[in-house]
């Protein structure tokens, strides 16, 4: 592997909270623990101990939107595909 720079270091790959892009780590929105690119809609997981913990569609909320609940993994899961009810109709 070719080695990418982050914050002055030689490393092999990114650490969490960057991504890479050719040869250097640039870092992901504040709400992503993980991600693929910069923007709010680019996060792959959210950090569990932070406000924003709950997964949908690429971004982290402080709650999971409407007609969702999340999971066990703080997964936003829209209601209509498990069995728990709706926050509102």
């Amino acid at each position: 592997d070719t080695p990418i720079l982050q914050n002055g270091k030689c490393l092999t790959d990114c650490t969490e909270g960057y991504y890479r892009v050719d040869a250097q780590c640039h870092s992901c929105h504040p709400k992503c623990k993980s991600c693929h690119g910069p923007g709010l809609s680019d996060c792959i997981t959210c950090d569990s101990t932070s406000q924003y913990r709950y997964y949908s569609d690429g971004q982290c909320f402080s709650a999971c939107p409407d007609q969702s609940t999340p999971n066990t993994e703080s997964i936003c899961i829209a209601t209509g595909d498990c069995d728990v009810p709706c926050k509102e109709c």
